[in-house]
């Protein structure tokens, strides 16, 4: 019975562990901006990015990476990960904001 109870206790240790090393949790998805029948999103799989795809053929028109992330080798990466959390025009141009609250702006016209 001991045995039993060790293993158990050694279990749900274990497993708080595992949520607490968890460093970050996973991007939300960014909502798109479409425009003449352009979507111009910025997807979580590639960090930094913005991609503009043509809705009517389904075709990325092109993909611009507007920043570079420099991380510090002695540091865990994904806590220096910063991704693009919403999309926003203003005029000719994409506002890109960032998890670090930093603002780029992209031509679009």
């Amino acid at each position: 019975m001991k045995y039993f109870v060790f293993i158990v206790t050694f279990l749900i240790s274990a497993s708080s562990f595992a949520q607490l090393s968890q460093k970050r949790v996973a991007p939300k998805e960014v909502k798109p901006v479409i425009i003449k029948n352009i979507k111009y999103s910025a997807p979580t799989s590639e960090m930094g990015f913005v991609v503009a795809r043509d809705l009517k053929t389904d075709t990325i028109i092109w993909k611009k990476q507007v920043y570079k992330v420099r991380y510090n080798k002695d540091l865990e990466q994904d806590v220096q990960d910063v991704f693009i959390d919403s999309l926003t025009l203003l005029g000719n141009y994409l506002i890109i904001h960032t998890e670090n609250n930093r603002n780029y702006h992209l031509k679009i016209n």
